[in-house]
């Protein structure tokens, strides 16, 4: 079946650091999730065994050397 939620721009605060990320509006009394692209925006990855959150480092990428 395909559903159809809305989208929009929010504030997110995580360990008192906080920035506009993107968000999908689920039903009333859906669990929030914290996705990759909110994780990235704080630079932020998984660790999977402690069940934690883990800093990251940035890497911008170029698709051609720069000269």
């Amino acid at each position: 079946r395909i559903d159809e939620y809305a989208m929009g721009d929010v504030m997110a605060r995580i360990e008192g650091v906080e920035l506009s990320t993107r968000c999908v509006f689920g039903r009333q009394g859906t669990e929030a999730l914290l996705r990759a692209y909110t994780l990235e925006g704080f630079l932020l990855g998984v660790d999977t065994d402690n069940k934690q959150l883990v800093p990251i480092v940035g890497r911008i990428k170029s698709p051609r050397p720069l000269q």
